[in-house]
């Protein structure tokens, strides 16, 4: 690594006043002296640390230094990497637009801890629902966050600022092979606590309220060969017997079920376009329930199969598959008064939690296993998180231990 790329990199870690005297944002009292007369001693061309344009030149000499184009190229490598999710992609999109019409797209090295200070007091500025509410439309995010009259939660204030930390994390590693020295982090602000209402608060279908669902969605159905009809069919047994999201289950592929060490899975470790998974611990495999075997699920998958149907639901046109199914959830979901509306604390979600509830309470299953079950992220140490891999015939056993008060209607027996 060349000598001016090591001096670059220090920029990050303090930065010139106007009378020509150094701020330093990120360095320890007793290396001060030492950092100050390597300064003193740069060439013209350098000066702490950070590229000075030419007499000749107005524009950074290397646009490769710019934030927009490190970020291209911090966004290329996560997405090879697979550790993103389309959603974590959009909200770190989100993230680094807002960086750039607040503070600017410059050079990544000139970015100072008074530049960061005044990027969190702008998005502190920036009023609720400023990007979709018509009383701010044709206001810019730079004015917004000058005079914007405020309203944004702390936590999601502190979310951006979490995303574009680890940006400027992975930066200072790739370019310069040095520890991080910005100061971004230092500027979270303090959340509080939150008060939840109770109409707020996620609560579990009982399994009265699953039955009148399930009912529901039957009786949309008249002819189950019917475009859309499967879905709606198994989407309240999938909801409750895998706990799976519903966007999850409305991007199924035909492949995405089968035998893996002779257990019946759902396997969505590998997804493709068109498909998206909240987390990466969402990737993970289900096994089948009995009694979606005994429903005859595996029968409904094999005529699909059959018809050489690449998607389970026959939505091949559809772009957007997992909002799709959300939206004909919900709307199956609102003909039942008991389990409609806003302010009741149920939701499509529900379903999940009544599945996470049934886990904990019904199962033997450990606190590895439910979370691998319910794609959620493990607790413990590198060994249970990263090494550990449960038997699938384990798990099958837990989820077998699940039941409820509602029984399946035989796909056989549906009329069609």
């Amino acid at each position: 690594m060349n000598r001016k790329k090591q001096l670059d990199g220090l920029a990050l870690m303090f930065a010139r006043r106007p009378d020509g005297t150094l701020t330093f944002t990120d360095v320890e009292p007793k290396d001060v002296e030492t950092i100050t007369r390597l300064v003193q001693s740069l060439s013209p061309s350098v000066s702490a640390g950070v590229p000075v344009a030419s007499p000749t030149t107005s524009a950074p000499t290397v646009k490769a230094d710019l934030a927009s184009a490190a970020w291209s190229e911090y966004e290329r490598a996560k997405i090879a990497s697979k550790r993103w999710s389309d959603s974590t992609l959009k909200e770190n999109k989100t993230a680094i637009n807002l960086f750039l019409q607040i503070a600017g797209d410059r050079p990544m090295s000139v970015y100072s801890n008074e530049d960061f200070r005044q990027f969190v007091q702008g998005l502190m500025r920036l009023p609720k629902y400023y990007s979709t509410s018509p009383a701010w439309r044709g206001r810019t995010i730079a004015e917004l966050a000058k005079t914007g009259p405020g309203g944004q939660e702390p936590k999601n204030i502190n979310k951006q600022i979490r995303f574009l930390s680890a940006f400027f994390d992975w930066y200072c590693k790739a370019y310069y092979e040095i520890r991080t020295t910005h100061t971004l982090a230092n500027h979270l602000v303090e959340e509080g606590r939150k008060t939840v209402k109770d109409s707020e608060v996620r609560k579990a279908m009982s399994d009265a309220q699953l039955q009148k669902f399930y009912q529901a969605c039957l009786a949309d159905v008249d002819d189950k060969r019917k475009k859309g009809a499967a879905f709606k069919i198994w989407l309240v047994p999938l909801a409750a017997y895998t706990g799976a999201r519903i966007g999850e289950l409305g991007q199924l592929r035909t492949d995405d079920i089968r035998q893996v060490d002779g257990v019946w899975v759902f396997d969505l470790l590998e997804i493709e376009d068109g498909q998206s998974l909240k987390t990466a611990a969402s990737r993970r495999q289900i096994p089948v329930h009995h009694a979606l075997i005994d429903g005859g699920f595996l029968d409904f998958v094999k005529e699909q199969r059959v018809k050489r149907r690449k998607w389970l639901w026959e939505n091949d046109k559809v772009v957007d598959k997992a909002d799709v199914a959300s939206k004909t959830a919900n709307r199956l979901r609102n003909k039942i008064p008991e389990i409609s509306g806003k302010n009741n604390g149920l939701s499509m979600h529900s379903v999940r939690h009544s599945f996470i509830t049934k886990l904990k309470n019904c199962s033997t299953a450990n606190d590895q296993e439910r979370a691998d079950l319910a794609g959620h992220a493990r607790k413990g140490t590198e060994g249970d998180t990263r090494y550990y891999k449960t038997d699938l015939s384990r798990l099958q056993k837990h989820l077998n231990e699940i039941k409820y008060d509602f029984n399946i209607v035989r796909w056989i027996d549906l009329p069609g």
